[in-house]
């Protein structure tokens, strides 16, 4: 056990410096045009604190490799969860710091989540990876077009149209690579805590920017991936106690 978590404290320390270097890197190189501008995007500025960021990155996934690290799990799946638990951690840090999901990022995360659920055996039936894909897929795409249509009908009675959007496109493709991660039903369970993650973080947001920062307005910008992946981490790693607690579903 103590071997494990000295292995996991030093994985935690070379991801998380890997973590923290691409959260600063990759940005830069965003082009605005390849992501659909979400809540206030294009007013967003930084106002990170480089050293507890930098810090939290590295608690948070020391903690994250050693909750999986002491389970029960093969190589191969062992590899995927700390490919998947490093890679949430990146897109976590720059939504919130960005407003962002980078194409970059997804893309190639994409490639190797097909591999890596055709090949490692974490998923039995690989075909649910693809249910789990084409069902978040389809979810979140009628609420990205309804977000579309909520923007249509607020600009009607502005003077000034808003140019922002609540459900961004940056999240469709955050939580469709989760669908792919997860399969069916996981995905269905994931986004049910999405919706209720998201809501207590709103609520949070709204909270901190009005009575800490004294800058809240209404349709300001707020990040939605940590609500995303907060739900799929849980669902990833932690799929049979929610299972226990949903009374005999089988995730």
């Amino acid at each position: 056990m103590l071997q494990t978590i000295l292995l996991c404290t030093l994985a935690g320390s070379v991801f998380g410096t890997v973590v923290n270097w691409l959260a600063d890197y990759l940005p830069r190189f965003a082009r605005s045009d390849s992501q659909v501008p979400e809540v206030g995007a294009k007013e967003h500025k930084t106002s990170r604190r480089p050293v507890i960021r930098i810090v939290l990155v590295y608690l948070g996934l020391i903690a994250a490799y050693t909750y999986v690290g002491l389970g029960e799990h093969t190589t191969a799946v062992l590899v995927a969860y700390i490919f998947y638990l490093t890679l949430f951690m990146l897109v976590l840090v720059i939504d919130i710091e960005h407003r962002l999901v980078l194409d970059s990022v997804m893309l190639p995360a994409f490639a190797l989540a097909l591999f890596e659920v055709l090949f490692s055996g974490r998923i039995p039936e690989p075909i649910k990876a693809l249910a789990g894909y084409a069902v978040g897929q389809i979810i979140v795409m009628t609420i990205f077009v309804a977000a579309q249509g909520y923007l249509a009908v607020v600009n009607r009675n502005r003077d000034t149209a808003l140019d922002v959007i609540p459900f961004g496109f940056g999240d469709v493709t955050l939580v469709t690579f989760c669908g792919l991660v997860l399969g069916y039903p996981k995905i269905l369970v994931m986004l049910f805590l999405m919706v209720i993650f998201g809501g207590i973080f709103a609520i949070g947001y709204a909270l901190f920017y009005s009575l800490v920062r004294k800058r809240y307005t209404s349709n300001m910008a707020m990040p939605y991936a940590p609500a995303v992946i907060s739900a799929a981490t849980i669902m990833l790693v932690s799929s049979d106690f929610v299972a226990a607690m949903l009374r005999g579903w089988s995730l």
